[in-house]
C-alpha cells in the first residue's frame, strides 16, 4: 500500500477537485509535504486521504456503515456501564442475572 499519493490520485480517491483537496489540506484534514520528485509538487499522506474518504462515506450513509460494522463478537461501542461476554452480561461490573435475582 502506498504511503503517499499525488494530488491527482488523492483528489480522484476522494472524488473531489484538486482545489477541494487543497482546502482539506489548509483545514488540517490531510497532511502534505514536499515531493521528492519536484520542489513545487506536494505529496499527500494516503492514510489521511483514506480516513477522510471513510468519514465522508459515513456522513452520506450512516445506516449502511453501521450495518457493515455489525460482526458478532466485535464490539461496536466501548461502555463503562455494560460488558457483554460470550456467556454473561454485566451491568456496572455486576452480573446482570444476579442483579435480576436479588432486585425487585
Amino acid at each position: 500500500m502506498k504511503r503517499y499519493l499525488s494530488a491527482e490520485q488523492a483528489a480522484e480517491l476522494l472524488g473531489v477537485s484538486k482545489s477541494t483537496l487543497y482546502a482539506y489540506v489548509s483545514r488540517g484534514l490531510i497532511r502534505s509535504e514536499e515531493s521528492t520528485v519536484s520542489s513545487r509538487a506536494r505529496r499527500y499522506l494516503a492514510e489521511d486521504v483514506r480516513k477522510l474518504k471513510d468519514r465522508n462515506e459515513y456522513r452520506r450513509n450512516p445506516a449502511q456503515v453501521a450495518q457493515d460494522a455489525l460482526h458478532w463478537g466485535t464490539p461496536l461501542l466501548d461502555s463503562a456501564l455494560t460488558l457483554i461476554t460470550g456467556e454473561r452480561l454485566y451491568y456496572r461490573g455486576r452480573d446482570a442475572a444476579d442483579l435480576a435475582r436479588m432486585s425487585t
